[in-house]
């Protein structure tokens, strides 16, 4: 643990508390500015159209260091949205400034993210993307700010989570998620907590995979989009945007990148 972190550990329990508390304002008066519109997810998508307004997508991952806590690598990955081929792919070495908080993720890993992002903007702005695909949750968040809204709204690009796992938010349950997917024999199912609201989706991303991942808006898209460009990145179980983003960081953290 870094000696700025154990200082803080010597008090940790009310460092934490006010930090949880400062985050969790600050997550609740980002999520006013989400803007979100409701969702007619039996409507239909013009692709073309899609591939117009995005042409270029985005993937973000990052991989923590093995053996120091507050370092990890960060890899940014552009492709073509129509054809999938790769543009732009870096990896950037990044210290991070807080620990791991269940919940409050966004706080450790979106500087680092968004930071990544404006060097692309800096270094090779042909390379830029219209749509991010953040390694993370959008609105599938237990106070509706995941890392996506964050990496989002801070940028002002459209973003869109992709989690692997799911969150336990508002009454959703994995298995009966899981069965009811296989069960129905659909793709994609919608994710309705107790309140009735549509949190994001389940996709079994192509005909192979048994496991869904779990898409959901973080900033300036609609759902049905999200779903739509991730279905159509998605070569495996994961969309290559985040795939080849996760590879090169974990090559990145195989090696001293610093």
């Amino acid at each position: 643990m870094p000696w700025s972190w154990v200082q803080k550990a010597d008090n940790n329990s009310e460092w934490l508390s006010a930090k949880i508390k400062e985050w969790t304002i600050q997550q609740e008066t980002w999520k006013q500015q989400l803007l979100l519109e409701p969702e007619d997810l039996s409507s239909t998508v013009d692709m073309e159209r899609l591939f117009e307004t995005f042409p270029m997508i985005g993937g973000l991952d990052i991989t923590p260091d093995k053996e120091q806590d507050d370092i990890a690598y960060v890899g940014i990955v552009v492709l073509s949205s129509k054809s999938l081929q790769v543009k732009y792919c870096q990896t950037h070495c990044v210290k991070l400034q807080v620990p791991y908080v269940p919940g409050f993720l966004g706080f450790r890993e979106a500087p680092a993210l968004i930071n990544a992002v404006e060097c692309l903007k800096r270094e090779k702005v042909d390379c830029f993307p219209q749509v991010l695909l953040v390694d993370g949750n959008g609105i599938l968040h237990p106070r509706g700010f995941g890392s996506a809204c964050q990496v989002g709204l801070s940028l002002n690009l459209p973003t869109i989570g992709v989690a692997k796992s799911l969150l336990s938010v508002d009454g959703l349950n994995t298995l009966q998620i899981k069965e009811q997917i296989c069960e129905e024999g659909k793709r994609w199912l919608p994710l309705l907590g107790s309140s009735n609201r549509v949190l994001g989706a389940a996709l079994l991303s192509n005909e192979c995979v048994k496991r869904p991942i779990f898409v959901s808006v973080g900033y300036r898209i609609k759902l049905l989009e999200a779903i739509n460009l991730v279905f159509h990145t998605c070569r495996y179980r994961i969309p290559e945007p985040i795939r080849i983003a996760d590879k090169i960081s974990r090559q990145a953290s195989s090696r001293d990148f610093c």
